[in-house]
């Protein structure tokens, strides 16, 4: 009763499985949760208005392992946990300013940061969010 339809409704969340039997759930069970970035740069010294357009990424639809990277990568920066606007750096007048939402589906959280970025796993997320998010447009 319900066999298919329990095991499709099994969700994997923060590396962990959720649902019964202990065991993780065959690759076919796995449901990849919905998460969006939106990542925008502005500012430096030659900062163009029209390269500033926010930039929209639909990280379920990422390559598995590139998808898990990013994930780890928000995970490590305790990206929910951050405060909405991080102080800039003294001296941060011509630098970049970033500003980072994501969605995962059940919490939606905004960051704003400008460079000098001081927490390494921060700007590792932001590194990682540049090379996503180059040439792609909204």
């Amino acid at each position: 009763v319900g066999g298919a339809t329990a095991r499709g409704d099994r969700l994997r969340r923060g590396g962990q499985h959720l649902g019964g039997g202990g065991l993780p759930p065959p690759a076919s069970d796995v449901r990849v949760m919905p998460m969006r970035v939106r990542f925008r740069t502005t500012g430096g010294v030659a900062a163009f208005p029209g390269l500033a357009a926010p930039r929209t990424l639909d990280v379920s639809a990422l390559e598995a392992g590139v998808r898990r990277a990013l994930e780890r990568q928000i995970e490590d920066a305790h990206f929910f946990d951050l405060p909405a606007r991080l102080p800039p750096p003294h001296g941060s007048a011509d630098h970049h300013s970033y500003e980072i939402s994501v969605d995962d589906g059940s919490r939606q959280h905004t960051v704003f940061a400008s460079d000098p970025v001081t927490d390494p796993a921060l700007g590792a997320l932001i590194a990682r969010l540049r090379e996503l998010t180059r040439g792609r447009e909204g």
